[in-house]
């Protein structure tokens, strides 16, 4: 009965290993349209060439692993990262997909990844994007614009300190990720129009320049999938 009992046991916890592995399951490049871990390059590591430029003086800093040049830093005034525009571009994404990066900043309102335009023309804005206090949410929150709404999470993440966000549209939810939790979920999200645009990080796309929408702080490892990840994929690219 004793080995009985020990061997249940020992299959019991693999068996919970193997759910604790699958739940943070590395993503697979299926999908992966932009891969920037910007470690002194801005080259795109997916394979889609959709390599970036550091703009006005935009710099390498330290990341979030101590790397000394392993994330990029912006001014808040002029910088910026471009990344390939128009339609042909494999960011111009018009389904499912996913956004995820880390920031690091004290900044209550910046533009974040801005590909696309959530003011013109609504409900008809193109593309998609991310700003802190986008869509007036908040000071130092975090917006998700899309179709010309805009969709927030509670939490302030201008607080100096490193944040893993995320933003996931499937079959028209919209989730969103901080750091290693997934609290927040929106329905009836339209997925994004073409956009024939700028694509960039740290300011409009239209590239006015200004302290509302010029984003001060450290950013890094930023991806783009024309898929929705799943929840344990997600995860892992938290850690």
């Amino acid at each position: 009965m004793r080995k009985i009992l020990l061997l249940l046991l020992a299959i019991a916890v693999a068996v919970s290993g193997c759910e604790e592995s699958a739940t943070t399951d590395q993503p697979s490049t299926d999908g992966l349209v932009g891969w920037w871990p910007f470690d002194n390059n801005s080259n795109d590591l997916s394979g889609k060439t959709n390599h970036a430029v550091l703009r006005n003086g935009t710099a390498y800093a330290p990341d979030r692993n101590g790397l000394s040049t392993g994330a990029v830093i912006l001014d808040g005034v002029d910088d910026y990262v471009s990344f390939p525009s128009g339609s042909s571009s494999s960011l111009n994404i018009t389904g499912d997909f996913t956004v995820c990066f880390w920031v690091k900043t004290i900044d209550n309102s910046a533009g974040l990844v801005s590909f696309g335009d959530n003011v013109s023309n609504a409900p008809l804005a193109a593309g998609y994007l991310s700003a802190l206090n986008g869509g007036n949410v908040g000071n130092g929150k975090l917006g998700i614009g899309l179709r010309g709404s805009w969709n927030t999470h509670p939490p302030v993440i201008a607080d100096d300190k490193w944040h893993f966000i995320a933003y996931v549209l499937r079959d028209n939810r919209m989730g969103i990720y901080m750091d290693n939790f997934y609290g927040w979920e929106f329905p009836a999200i339209q997925p994004p129009l073409s956009w024939n645009g700028n694509r960039v990080v740290g300011c409009r796309n239209d590239l006015i320049m200004g302290d509302t929408w010029n984003y001060k702080g450290a950013f890094d490892d930023l991806r783009v999938y024309n898929r929705a990840l799943t929840s344990g994929e997600v995860l892992a690219l938290a850690k």
